[in-house]
């Protein structure tokens, strides 16, 4: 039986204690050969982002040159090492887990966050520099000022273009405080707030100090509300290069789905769990990943998997609605009834721009509300139509969501609630690709 790493995010923990890895290590290879130093990209949750920023981590890092062998044998990797494999400082933020409920706190988090980062990053470099080095650099209160010592410190010592900046989840607490509504955010992103002096600082710090950086979160909007303050990444999300970078493909399952046996039923997984695709331009769709760690585990003696939907991938409804009431509330219910009556929903182009700041407003018009929902995974590119792309939602498990979602706006409305049996023969009727049943419940 394999040992599925589900919920793990700590890269050396997986491949040191024999747990089953799927093999991402040629993106590193990809990424350090790109023109763009420093990429960004978007998915939603579950798929994978956090372990391989920790994955960069282990391979980047001058601490960790000598566990090379022990860490990352048998991978892709290993066999075409490159050039700047153990040659950097790793300088890491995750910005999840931030209390958003004022925007005080939320400031109050970043700032906290951010000093813990730079806190960690001198005592694991500990021989860079001294205690009273590091006592000055956290004297700092504001973010940006924490940054600008460090950076400040490295270049007294001479270390030149040695740090490799790392952000998880870059936009989880904005986000939050987005759903809060857009005065708010903007209040956030503010020229003389923590936010954008912080991306400022290291903006600036990519001149003498920082040499690369990778970024991952789920939606673009606060990557354009800091306007100049970090115009230098580049945000590959929709880049068919990395269309499979993160989730798996069929191949990439098949070994975990043969060791379970023949009572897999390979086209429930697919149905479930496949259909996500990132570029229009790409062939394959993925699976998330999350969820196929969850199908293993829940795989049963007698062949089965009592519930297919795990409670801890799937959002609630609410992100939807957070997500469709930043527009026109008419708008919301125009774009619901598009998504569950019509297989798939024709739009230009994916937006990549959501300016929101106090200097601009950002109209969110339906495309803009249909590419969040795409950022989010509620919506995948199901395929081309000439120059327009074509949306839809990927699997049962988003399918699912959406009946919840239907069911608090009929709830609102007054009308009647839609009891489980009603829903799950309407789900059944869409594994079998009749969609008149899901139709009928909105009636």
């Amino acid at each position: 039986m394999l040992k599925l790493p589900y919920g793990l995010s700590n890269f050396k923990e997986i491949r040191t204690e024999g747990y089953y890895y799927v093999d991402k290590t040629r993106y590193i290879e990809l990424l350090e050969a790109l023109p763009e130093k420093y990429p960004i990209i978007l998915r939603s949750r579950r798929f994978g982002k956090t372990l391989f920023a920790n994955m960069l981590g282990y391979y980047y890092d001058q601490r960790h040159a000598d566990e090379f062998d022990e860490i990352f044998a048998g991978t892709y990797i290993h066999v075409h090492p490159t050039p700047k494999r153990g040659a950097y400082l790793m300088l890491t933020f995750n910005f999840s887990g931030i209390n958003t409920e004022t925007l005080d706190n939320a400031n109050q988090g970043f700032a906290f966050s951010v000093k813990l980062s730079v806190q960690s990053f001198l005592m694991r470099y500990a021989a860079h520099f001294s205690q009273e080095d590091a006592a000055g650099i956290l004297s700092g209160i504001r973010p940006n000022d924490l940054l600008k010592a460090l950076f400040q410190k490295i270049m007294d010592r001479g270390f030149g273009k040695c740090v490799y900046v790392v952000i998880d989840e870059y936009d989880h607490f904005a986000n939050n405080i987005l759903s809060q509504g857009k005065e708010m955010f903007k209040d956030l992103v503010r020229t003389d707030g923590y936010v954008r002096p912080f991306y400022e600082a290291l903006k600036a710090g990519t001149e003498q100090v920082v040499d690369r950086m990778f970024v991952t979160g789920v939606l673009p909007i606060l990557l354009d509300s800091l306007t100049s303050g970090f115009n230098i990444g580049s945000n590959l999300s929709t880049d068919v290069r990395v269309n499979e970078m993160f989730g798996f493909t069929d191949a990439e399952i098949a070994p975990v789905l043969d060791a379970l046996g023949a009572g897999v039923n390979r086209d429930d997984v697919r149905v479930y769990y496949n259909g996500y695709r990132f570029s229009p331009h790409a062939a394959q769709t993925v699976y998330n990943s999350d969820m196929i760690w969850y199908y293993g585990l829940k795989f049963d003696a007698a062949g089965r998997v009592d519930n297919m939907v795990d409670p801890n991938v799937i959002s609630d409804y609410r992100k939807i609605r957070a997500i469709l009431s930043i527009g026109d509330k008419a708008l919301e219910e125009h774009i619901l009834a598009q998504i569950v009556e019509q297989e798939r929903i024709v739009v230009p182009g994916i937006t990549a721009l959501f300016p929101l700041t106090q200097e601009t407003e950002f109209l969110f018009d339906e495309q803009a509300l249909l590419s969040l929902l795409f950022y989010m995974g509620y919506l995948s590119i199901a395929g081309k139509r000439g120059v327009l792309i074509e949306l839809a939602m990927p699997n049962l498990v988003l399918r699912s969501l959406y009946f919840d979602y239907m069911q608090y706006m009929l709830m609102k409305r007054g009308q009647t609630r839609i009891d489980g049996i009603r829903k799950g023969e309407a789900l059944q009727a869409l594994v079998e690709g009749k969609i008149d049943g899901l139709i009928a419940l909105t009636e």
